[in-house]
Formats: structure tokens, C-alpha cells, sequence
């Protein structure tokens, strides 16, 4: 069934304020924040109605409201095609180059840049054609700045992920013939440890036969705009760097 104006406009409200505050989402919110042109009562049959249909769940200690991976899918889906603002890529730019030396190797620089600009974790892999060169990562001690891994079960199967450089490669690779920057949420990940959380992902490769990718990996309450700017932007930049360097 497609989404009337008011249900796509309370969605992206609820999963833009549950990302923002990691709380349930009341009408009452909606109403108040968002400027959502109706009553709260009206603001909550709507809500009901996305649960029914499977955008959102309901917490059983909560009045409110948080996505469930469609509403996620969806709040996604509706970002795209999206170009980072050119403020923000430049700044971006200008920050990345300011940190870079003629001795580093870009790759492992650029997962740690991001790590610290976007407080997630970054996965990184660089290989000449088919032999893996390095498998980098870059913040994962800011799975811990989220409280979706004070679960110590979610946080146990997402270091063990991050801990295989076996995995890393593979999921990077494997996604590799994918047009343009990929989003998986959730289930989407063929990875059972990456099953509660979400990835970003994008790919370069010069001439030479030196490609590779990264990910951003983070709860599936991602920022997914910043996540996206920030990958974006940094990964043209090493596509041009390496292409210099050879």
C-alpha cells in the first residue's frame, strides 16, 4: 500500500527524532516539533497505522513509537539521490587533506578520519586485483558511544565481525559490483553478526588495479545523512590520491 503525504511526513518525523535521542517517539512530539498539521489524536491513528503495515514497532513499556527496519528502509530510501552540501564537502576535503602526509598510507588515514568525524566504526580494505594488500579499521572503540551495544551480546557479535579481517574482506569485496554508495539495514546484512546494526559502503579503483572499499558500521539509529557525506566525499578523495600516486 503507498504512503499517503501525512503517514511519509509522521515516519521520517519519528525516525529522524528516534535518531536523534534514541527514545520512543510520542504523537505528542510530532504535534510539537514537527509541525504536523493535525491533532495528536489524528497524529496516533496514523502512528498505528505504520505499525500495522510494519514501519514501526512499538516498545512495550512506551506509549511511543521507534522504527523497525522497513521505516528505516524507507526514511532511507527517501535521502537518495543524495549529494552532500558543498559546504560540507569542502570542509570535509579540506580537513582530510590537512591530516594526510606524503608518508601515509590513505586508505588506513581515511578510516580513522572518519571514525572520529562520524563517531562510528570504519572497515577498511585496499588489494591489487585479487590479492588482499591491507585490512584496516578505524574507532572501534566508539561501538561503546551507543547504547544499543550496552547489549553485551550486540557488542560481542559486532566486535567479532570487526575482529575478522576474513569478513571485512568479504563483505567489502562481495558488495563490489554494486552501482554507487550501498546502505544495508539490519537484516539486509548477509552477516549474522551484522545483523542488529547497519552499514554504509562505498567502493574506488584506479587504473592500475588497486581497489578496495570502506564501510561505516553503526546501530541501525544511524546518522545516515552525515554517514553518507562523510564516506562520500572521502572516498572520492582517495580515488584521486591514489590515481596521483601511481
Amino acid at each position: 500500500m503507498q504512503l499517503s503525504e501525512r503517514k511519509k511526513m509522521i515516519l521520517n518525523a519519528i525516525v529522524s527524532e528516534y535518531i536523534e535521542t534514541a527514545e520512543p517517539v510520542s504523537s505528542v512530539t510530532i504535534v510539537n516539533k514537527y509541525n504536523a498539521g493535525c491533532s495528536s489524536a489524528t497524529v496516533r491513528n496514523e502512528m498505528a497505522d505504520l505499525e500495522e503495515m510494519g514501519y514501526l514497532d512499538k516498545p512495550h513499556t512506551s506509549a511511543g513509537r521507534m522504527p523497525s527496519g522497513r521505516g528505516y528502509r524507507f526514511y532511507v530510501d527517501s535521502l537518495f539521490p543524495y549529494k552532500p552540501p558543498e559546504n560540507i564537502g569542502a570542509k570535509l576535503r579540506r580537513a582530510f587533506l590537512s591530516q594526510l602526509s606524503e608518508t601515509d598510507d590513505v586508505v588506513e588515514k581515511a578510516a580513522d578520519f572518519i571514525s572520529r568525524f562520524t563517531n562510528y566504526t570504519v572497515i577498511a580494505m585496499d588489494s591489487y586485483g585479487n590479492t588482499p594488500r591491507r585490512v584496516y579499521t578505524g574507532g572501534v572503540v566508539n561501538i561503546f558511544n551507543h547504547p544499543e551495544y550496552k547489549n553485551l551480546e550486540k557488542a560481542r557479535r559486532l566486535i567479532s565481525f570487526i575482529d575478522s579481517r576474513d569478513s571485512i574482506y568479504k563483505v567489502i569485496s562481495d558488495l563490489e559490483g554494486e552501482e554507487g554508495l550501498r546502505i544495508l539495514i539490519g537484516d539486509e546484512n548477509t552477516f549474522e553478526d551484522l545483523k542488529d546494526s547497519s552499514m554504509v559502503i562505498s567502493h574506488y579503483r584506479d587504473a592500475y588495479g588497486r581497489r578496495g572499499g570502506l564501510g561505516i558500521i553503526g546501530p541501525t539509529r544511524m546518522q545516515y545523512a552525515r554517514a553518507v557525506a562523510s564516506l562520500a566525499t572521502v572516498t572520492d578523495m582517495i580515488q584521486k590520491l591514489i590515481s596521483e600516486k601511481e
